[in-house]
């Protein structure tokens, strides 16, 4: 019988919805990595600034993040928080 296939909608549908769930699955991913980055650099800046402050060094220690600052003379230095 030209032109029929048994199960062809169900496969087509089944296809549709797989590629869906992993442009969903990407879309997450990407957003989580975008997360992950803004998270990093946040630590970084409230490291920096916990060196000078203590209650933002608090902070750090209290989520315990752990952060390597880089000192201007090029050697690196252990903050309470280390990521």
């Amino acid at each position: 019988m030209p032109g029929w296939c048994i199960g062809c909608s169900s496969t087509s549908s089944s296809v549709a919805s797989t590629s869906k769930s992993l442009v969903l699955t990407q879309q997450q991913l990407n957003h989580a990595q975008q997360l992950q980055t803004t998270i990093q650099n946040l630590a970084v800046r409230v490291a920096q600034a916990g060196q000078t402050n203590a209650a933002l060094a608090a902070v750090l220690k209290r989520q315990d993040l752990k952060v390597t600052l880089n000192n201007p003379d090029g050697q690196t230095k252990p903050t309470p928080c280390r990521m």
